[in-house]
């Protein structure tokens, strides 16, 4: 079985859809869990009987800060310079400061060790007339994102750039003993 537990923001509603069209929609499960606290441990409990194989998707994670900002309506609440800085958990969400979330990294190397995962990113699963857009923050906020000013996006990197460093984790380093999804 097939399970989406990829990250906020980054089309996994829309892969989830693209997967049951692919493998049947007894074969496909979603749980947005990867960054939540016990991730892992809550995908067992749900999962772990089914033989589960997890999908992790990704996104531009600039982009993906963005698309966050917008869609949990902190653009209407705070700057987006204050945005990038929270620390806060939410309940049994997890970790919510969306530069931490974006060291995607981070996040996937517990799953990487446990589990023979299949990686998607959605800058590439977009260009198959086969994958359906949904749940689009368009959707939910009734407006468009604007593009990202070319000042936040240097804040954006500057700080996931230090949360790398800080965490001592290398980016990519783990995926070539991984599965990647194909289109």
């Amino acid at each position: 079985m097939h399970v989406v537990v990829g990250f906020s923001k980054c089309g996994q509603v829309s892969l989830h859809q693209y997967l049951i069209n692919r493998y049947g929609k007894n074969n496909v499960g979603r749980d947005e869990i990867i960054h939540a606290y016990n991730g892992l441990e809550k995908f067992e409990e749900r999962w772990g009987d089914k033989n589960p194989i997890p999908v992790i998707i990704t996104r531009d994670p600039i982009q993906r800060c963005w698309s966050w900002y917008y869609y949990l309506g902190y653009d209407n609440q705070m700057p987006y310079e204050e945005f990038v800085k929270i620390k806060e958990y939410k309940g049994s969400y997890g970790e919510i400061n969306p530069i931490s979330i974006s060291n995607y990294a981070k996040w996937m190397r517990p799953w990487i060790k446990k589990y023979n995962c299949m990686f998607y990113m959605l800058d590439y699963l977009k260009k198959d007339p086969l994958f359906p857009h949904l749940n689009s923050t368009l959707d939910f906020r009734k407006k468009p994102v604007p593009p990202m000013p070319k000042h936040y996006q240097e804040l954006t990197k500057k700080l996931l750039c230090e949360e790398i460093k800080t965490n001592k984790e290398p980016s990519w380093s783990y995926l070539p003993n991984t599965v990647l999804g194909k289109i």
